[in-house]
């Protein structure tokens, strides 16, 4: 037996084996997927036998959307899937603020309505994340030390390239992972803790008053179109997923659900 033989073997067995991973990997995925759309009343795409799947519906309130997509790279050799996972709240929360990971800071940059908004907090990582506000005042005034801390944690996702812009109309919570998240209850908790920190961040009617009285007079006009281009046809925004612990996290997968 030549030794090319050999490598052709041990190379063909490797690319054969990643294939059929991959496949039961998706496969996983697929079926609790269906599973929590199911039990969440979304809607679920299958998808072709080797492609994603996706699903979107409405959860106590909130759009929800997840589906997959490659992030593409100079070096192609170097893409990587990812599951995209967004939650958009349609409720007046302050004018305006972007924020996010490391990642999203080339993307956050981009936006002309926002510029950066320093916060000395010891609840806020100044190293891994990075806040833009339009409205200095009335967003200064809106950054409690609660909101600071749900954002932070937010953000600090384990194994998450996130994304957090809000307006006066709306939210949106943007999660990019290299988990295929292929457990109905993590999926499920996950959301559910998001969700119920994210409501947390709705100012009341009240307040809201107070933080528009704040806007000045050049700063009054909306931002255009500031979360337009979070929408599932958009190519994958980050570059490299976290790894810190915090208190919202994307789980292991279970495989025994």
């Amino acid at each position: 037996m030549s030794i090319w033989w050999l490598l052709w073997f041990v190379l063909s067995a490797v690319l054969l084996g990643a294939t059929v991973w991959s496949l039961i990997i998706l496969f996983r995925q697929k079926k609790a997927w269906e599973a929590y759309a199911k039990r969440k009343g979304l809607t679920f795409t299958k998808g072709k036998f080797s492609s994603s799947c996706e699903m979107e519906g409405s959860i106590d309130g909130f759009h929800v959307s997840f589906f997959s997509a490659t992030q593409q790279k100079e070096d192609s050799r170097k893409n990587r899937q990812l599951t995209v996972m967004q939650l958009t709240l349609p409720k007046p929360f302050v004018n305006a603020i972007g924020a996010g990971t490391a990642e999203m800071l080339p993307f956050l940059n981009s936006l002309s309505e926002v510029t950066p908004h320093p916060i000395e907090s010891d609840k806020w990582d100044k190293k891994t994340n990075h806040l833009f506000s339009k409205n200095k005042k009335s967003v200064e005034t809106f950054l409690t030390p609660e909101r600071i801390t749900i954002l932070n944690n937010i953000l600090k996702m384990k194994n998450s390239d996130n994304l957090i812009l809000m307006e006066e109309e709306q939210g949106v919570f943007r999660f990019e992972t290299s988990n295929p998240m292929t457990d109905v209850g993590t999926i499920d908790r996950l959301v559910s803790k998001l969700i119920a920190s994210i409501r947390k961040l709705v100012p009341s009617e009240e307040e809201l008053k107070s933080l528009q009285a704040l806007y000045s007079v050049d700063e009054k006009i909306e931002a255009t179109d500031f979360v337009a281009p979070l929408s599932q046809e958009e190519k994958i925004i980050s570059d490299v997923a976290g790894d810190e612990k915090v208190t919202l996290e994307l789980e292991a997968d279970n495989p025994e659900d």
